[in-house]
């Protein structure tokens, strides 16, 4: 046998070995993705209404705050907000900052949301450009709540000791502030 052929037949089964090795940890590891997405399925069921209504009627949720950003968003403001304030959540404010838009989106947002503007301060501990005005609004919620409260909604005897959730906070300016 030549040195040739013998280095020749060491590479080619290193490489082969090599291959092997590739296809071998591959195979595992599709079988453990596929393992895994069962039982990932398994445990992930969708909550129940009752497990719901409890989950929306906890003291324990943390109130949640989403913050929007509007600049020229007149075309789509309204939708947009509207869909924000209909989530079923039991604690939540949106607060739009409207960044200086150039279009009627300030004059859509007081109309349709019956804005109000705010005596808040607007002064706080981060430096913005000017907020040249700030806007609350409070709006009811748009969904009944869940639980055993849904029959004094239907008959409008439903009223919240907390804040409603979807309270709205457009600042016209550079800036942004929180509403209760």
């Amino acid at each position: 046998m030549n040195l040739d052929i013998i280095v020749h037949r060491v590479y080619f089964f290193f490489e082969s070995g090599i291959i092997f090795y590739v296809f071998v940890i591959n195979t595992i590891y599709f079988f453990l993705t596929a393992i895994g997405f069962f039982a990932m399925r398994k445990h992930h069921q969708p909550f129940n209404p009752v497990e719901q209504s409890v989950l929306q009627e906890s003291p324990l949720m943390p109130a949640v705050s989403l913050i929007v950003p509007a600049y020229n968003e007149a075309m789509s403001v309204e939708e947009s907000l509207t869909g924000m304030l209909g989530l079923r959540y039991p604690a939540y404010e949106v607060i739009l900052v409207n960044d200086g838009s150039k279009d009627a989106t300030l004059p859509i947002l007081i109309d349709k949301f019956r804005l109000y503007r705010s005596a808040r301060a607007t002064e706080g501990p981060l430096t913005t450009k000017p907020i040249r005005q700030v806007y609350e609004s409070r709006i009811a919620r748009s969904h009944p709540p869940g639980g055993n409260r849904q029959r004094e909604w239907r008959e409008g005897r439903f009223h919240q000791r907390r804040s409603q959730p979807g309270a709205i906070c457009a600042g016209d300016g550079g800036g942004l502030r929180l509403v209760d």
